[in-house]
């Protein structure tokens, strides 16, 4: 298998994924890096020591790096420091209700801010940017593996389910009543079913597990 170089966003996604309590197993088959990789990032994580119930600080994210790649984690270039000065400016172009794309914010950043970046450079700190967001909400990416097209057949399956148990045979005259709609058939009706697979109900399930993580200190959106 051919080395794949990590970044500072990939040591925190390990670190985010340890604090959420998944083992180096489970964090390895989801992200696609080796099983040893996060077994490192843990061990360095749990020798440094890094509490769990927190963010950890770049200074941190930086020490655990150079312990997992046994070496010096690269300096970023000078073009990075040039497009990440702009970082915020750059995202509220990415999440504004109509999002700008990155060659016309490349163009904006070019013309107006005076920025020489490379376009390959912007759309690298985009692609970061990008997994920074759902790190700062508290998501995971749960990403079919590649050559393993049972893993899509599974998401899609629940597209189905969501379209003919809710959606068909629905009329709504506003997209607030079919939020407060899909709201009810969430909780009522998808989250109070016996699951068929594990036998046990979803919105109880998903309580439990909300209650133990805010005992342990993390914030967790209902």
């Amino acid at each position: 298998m051919p080395y794949r170089e990590l970044i500072m966003v990939d040591i925190k996604e390990m670190l985010r994924r340890r604090a959420a309590g998944q083992s180096a197993r489970h964090v390895a088959r989801e992200t696609g890096f080796e099983r040893e990789t996060v077994g490192r990032c843990f061990e360095a994580a749990a020798t440094l020591p890094l509490p769990r119930n927190r963010e950890p600080t770049d200074e941190e994210i930086h020490a655990i790096a150079q312990r997992v790649q046994a070496r010096p984690v690269p300096d970023a270039s000078e073009e990075w420091k040039e497009i990440d000065a702009h970082r915020a400016r750059v995202e509220a172009w990415l999440v504004q209700p109509r999002p700008l794309k990155l060659t016309k914010i490349h163009m904006l950043l070019k013309r107006d801010h005076g920025v020489s970046a490379s376009y390959d450079t912007l759309r690298r700190v985009a692609m970061e940017e990008l997994a920074w967001r759902t790190q700062t909400r508290g998501l995971f990416v749960d990403a079919a593996r590649v050559r393993s097209p049972r893993d899509k057949a599974r998401v899609e399956n629940h597209v189905a389910y969501v379209r003919e148990s809710w959606f068909d045979g629905e009329s709504f005259t506003s997209l607030d009543e079919a939020r407060a709609s899909a709201e009810w058939w969430c909780r009522d009706v998808a989250g109070a079913r016996v699951h068929g697979t594990t036998r046990e109900v979803p919105r109880e399930v998903f309580d439990a597990r909300v209650n133990q993580r805010e005992q342990r200190g993390c914030t967790v959106g209902r």
